[in-house]
């Protein structure tokens, strides 16, 4: 476990985090959304095969991702428990050696790019509108 959230301070997750929540105040709820759990997906796989590989044995890594999301571990810490449903992914992912998340983190950076670029040309093409449109509503109030 000491392992893995070193791979984390490695890589910068938290500050690429909170990058990406920032960002996603910005952006529409539902991809905000989706865009953030991608990410700690990607994230937690990658870090699961690091520190597997720092450890050169992945059954350890395995065992610890199943030890910590039983039940009795709740009172521990509820924001750093995995997800139920990623667990099993997670194990299957690091005790076969499956893609480390940086297809994922591709696809995902080209995904966010391409709607900021999107949100960007619509906002300059609509300015003009937009502006008159806060005039007027500014002057009925």
């Amino acid at each position: 476990m000491l392992s893995h959230e070193r791979m984390h301070v490695a890589n910068g997750d938290l500050w690429r985090s909170i990058v990406l929540q920032v960002f996603s105040l910005f952006g529409a709820p539902v991809f905000s959304a989706w865009s953030k759990q991608r990410w700690d997906d990607a994230t937690e796989r990658l870090c699961d095969r690091m520190a597997a590989d720092e450890a050169n044995d992945a059954g350890p890594i395995a065992s610890a991702l199943i030890n910590w999301a039983r039940p009795q571990r709740l009172g521990v810490a509820l924001s750093f428990l995995p997800r139920p449903e990623s667990v099993e992914d997670r194990v299957v992912a690091v005790l076969y050696q499956e893609e480390t998340g940086h297809v994922a983190a591709r696809s995902l950076l080209i995904r966010v790019s391409i709607a900021i670029a999107g949100i960007t040309l619509l906002t300059l093409s609509l300015a003009d509108p937009l502006h008159h449109a806060f005039e007027t509503l500014f002057g009925l109030i």
